[in-house]
Formats: structure tokens, C-alpha cells, sequence
């Protein structure tokens, strides 16, 4: 929901009036909120540094060969305003296969910057500013085609929302990592056919938005702002 706040203003005839300072959205009881479906995502080797694109799922961890990464991209559905404080976040994939994740450790970080595109390369990849945070643990005991969710993304995006808002439409990227011998987890990817795209879902308190108060100074006659004050 959302409430208007109205500051007294004495006008030059010396009447008062409340006018309206700012509309505010309140989230009297946080509710978790799907912020962002995967609309870009890829796997990579990062020993040859080679990119997968367009596959059906997600290689994570060891493929045989070497480690991957996966890189998720999402699209936020709503705006989130700098500063909102996240009380819980996490991470859906459906699993495309049955394995036991307890044992693993995965790491999953965010992009820092502003609305990130999707890296053409492992160069560019490595070349992002990642945030300092991690989120890290495991998708627990996985079953095919059955969702599973990441340990909490929290503190996250907490780091990425201080830095910066998120607009509706902007984008969130994600890097998971799995590199600790030769773990693996094969996931879907938006590309599947029949199992849904990883999501990205949150609890947040909303930034209030704060305004200096204004000061007015009295003359003979009526209430005038103070010089410089608006």
C-alpha cells in the first residue's frame, strides 16, 4: 500500500495549509516478491575460458574435463530503490538430474554494476566487478524436474541494493560457481522445454525516501521561507 505525507506550509496570507511532501510505498509485512525470471543464461569453461549458449541446461561444477560456471541474468519485475534492506533472498533452479548437493559448496555473487548485459566472453566475465558478499552452501538433496532453492542471497543483494537502485526492466546478474573437484549439478536453463527458468525471489523493506524539513522565519506581516530553503 502506499500513504502521502503533508507538511504544514503558512502561506503569505497567513493561512495554513498541509501540502503534499511525498507519496510513500509501506510495506507494513514484508512479503516475498518474484523480482526476477532468468531471461539470459550461459555456462563456461573456465579453464579454456569457452562459452555454451543456447543448451537446454546448465552445466555446473565439473564437466568431465574442467569446472563451469553459470551466469544467470534476470529481469527485475519491479522497482527496488537504494538502500531497501533484503530480509531474505534466494535462488529456484529445477534440477535436471537427481544428486545429492549436500556435501558441495557453491558460491553465487552479483554483478555490481547497473543494468549488466549478459558477458560476450570469460574476459569480460572476469572483468566485473563482483560483490564482495557471497552467498554459499548448496541446493540440498536435488530431485529431476523438482524446483530447488540456493542458501540465502541476502546479504547479497543487500551489498548490490546499498550501491545502487534497480529499476523495473533493469537487470540482475549472477555468477554460480562450483569448481571443488569433481562435483557437478546439471540444471535447465530458460531454454527447456518442459522445466521452468531459474527465479530469482526476495523479502525487502522498501527505502523511505526523506526530505529536509523546511524552515520558515516570521516577518511583521506573514510566514516566508527562509532565504535558500525551498
Amino acid at each position: 500500500m502506499s500513504t502521502t505525507l503533508y507538511t504544514p506550509r503558512r502561506l503569505e496570507d497567513g493561512s495554513l495549509r498541509y501540502l503534499e511532501d511525498a507519496t510513500l510505498r509501506v510495506l507494513e509485512t514484508p512479503a516475498a516478491v518474484e523480482i526476477g525470471i532468468d531471461d539470459d543464461d550461459l555456462d563456461y569453461n573456465i579453464v579454456s575460458g569457452s562459452f555454451a549458449t543456447g543448451g537446454t541446461t546448465l552445466q555446473l561444477g565439473y564437466d568431465g574435463i574442467d569446472p563451469r560456471n553459470v551466469l544467470l541474468r534476470f529481469i527485475a519485475s519491479e522497482a527496488i530503490a537504494q538502500g531497501s534492506t533484503f530480509s531474505d533472498a534466494k535462488l529456484t533452479i529445477v534440477p535436471a538430474e537427481t544428486k545429492n548437493t549436500s556435501g558441495y559448496t557453491i558460491t553465487i555473487e552479483a554483478a555490481e554494476a547497473t543494468n549488466p548485459s549478459m558477458p560476450a566472453d570469460q574476459t569480460t566475465a572476469d572483468a566485473i566487478t563482483w560483490t564482495t558478499a557471497v552467498a554459499s552452501g548448496n541446493f540440498g538433496s536435488c530431485v529431476d524436474g523438482t524446483p530447488a532453492d540456493s542458501p540465502s542471497l541476502t546479504s547479497v543483494l543487500n551489498e548490490v541494493s546499498a550501491g545502487r537502485a534497480i529499476a523495473a526492466g533493469e537487470a540482475i546478474l549472477l555468477r554460480v560457481k562450483l569448481d571443488n573437484g569433481t562435483d557437478s549439478l546439471a540444471f535447465a536453463a530458460n531454454e527447456h522445454a518442459s522445466y521452468a527458468a531459474a527465479r530469482l525471489s526476495a523479502t525487502f523493506d522498501a527505502a523511505v525516501p526523506t526530505k529536509a524539513p523546511v524552515l520558515f522565519r516570521r516577518s511583521p506581516r506573514f510566514w516566508r521561507p527562509m532565504s535558500g530553503v525551498r
